[in-house]
């Protein structure tokens, strides 16, 4: 279950959210953007529309916000954050969850990043869905091992 209130400031506070986990995500938009124009798809790509023009991608961006000296999060504010990223993910670089994962640290937030060789962008969740996958049992058995948010905290 998860509350989203404000403070009289405007920043959402969350409770009762045990974790965050993010698979091979896009978390710095620009980068992003970098890497997709490297690759010739920036103009097929969703990104730009979804995120209301260039200019927006900063606002838009988790490694950008946790990291920003306008961000004042107190110490474990937000839920542990558990990011899995597959290291041979050529539709978004590993860095991407790497800078997430250093800015959260950054801001005094609890973050893992867990690389799982042999794994490329979609290959997770496809894995995941699929029990007889040659994959699933190791993947599951990562995932159901995340500590929560009560149980030990990741640093």
């Amino acid at each position: 279950m998860v509350t989203v209130g404000s403070r009289a400031d405007q920043t959402p506070t969350y409770t009762n959210l045990n974790r965050f986990v993010g698979i091979g995500g896009p978390y710095h938009i620009a980068d992003h953007y970098i890497h997709e124009s490297n690759r010739g798809v920036e103009n097929i790509s969703p990104m730009t529309p979804t995120m209301g023009g260039l200019s927006n991608f900063d606002f838009h961006s988790p490694t950008v916000i946790s990291g920003s000296s306008h961000t004042a999060l107190e110490e474990h504010s937000l839920p542990p954050f558990c990011l899995f990223h597959g290291a041979d993910d050529k539709t978004v670089p590993v860095s991407s969850s790497v800078k997430l994962c250093e800015a959260l640290r950054n801001a005094k937030q609890r973050a893992d990043l867990r690389v799982v060789e042999g794994v490329a962008h979609s290959d997770f969740i496809l894995h995941l869905m699929d029990v007889n996958s040659c994959k699933h049992r190791s993947l599951m058995a990562l995932v159901l091992d995340l500590p929560t948010q009560n149980q030990h905290p990741l640093e």
